[in-house]
């Protein structure tokens, strides 16, 4: 078996549909489980759905901005595509360049972590909108992703070996 030496250049796409459907699904379980004082449900208060687009839109790119922040040791990129002249965001695409003895496995994971990182820092948004009380709770599960990012990030086959210079 012979070692590869290229990088692999990876990149990950994703629209803010699919972002949008990952945390309206969330946000209708936590508000279908609460409910006032008054014994009404909280479904409607907390659901995110497609009428708060540019809620959506501007907490979708203050979570790119976070993510691009977090990861800049590591030669990735997050740009955001927009459609038109609009400030509308079309596409998100995440580009990495992982070393040759990195793990295949985790080409796969790193797209699920970004999307989750993503959905959950908007639902943390959402939440300090909504519910501020609930909030710090997804804040963590997003942060949670982003340390699961940079250890996946950080793994490799084999020891990295580093010459050593004295001066």
């Amino acid at each position: 078996m012979k070692n590869s030496t290229k990088n692999k250049f990876i990149i990950y796409s994703f629209t803010p549909n699919d972002i949008l459907v990952n945390a309206s699904g969330i946000t209708s379980v936590l508000g279908a489980s609460r409910s006032t004082e008054n014994g009404d449900n909280l479904f409607d208060y907390l659901s995110l759905s497609e009428d708060d687009r540019i809620l959506i839109q501007q907490f979708i790119k203050e979570a790119v901005t976070e993510i691009n922040l977090k990861l800049l040791a590591y030669s990735c990129d997050i740009f955001i595509s927009n459609k038109d002249d609009l400030e509308e965001i079309e596409k998100i695409n995440f580009q990495t360049v992982l070393p040759p003895n990195s793990f295949d496995q985790i080409i796969d994971i790193l797209n699920n972590y970004i999307l989750n990182f993503i959905t959950y820092y908007l639902i943390y948004s959402w939440l300090i909108i909504k519910k501020p009380d609930e909030a710090s709770v997804y804040f963590e599960k997003s942060m949670s992703y982003i340390n699961g990012i940079t250890g996946l990030l950080n793994k490799r086959k084999s020891i990295v070996k580093r010459k050593c210079r004295w001066f």
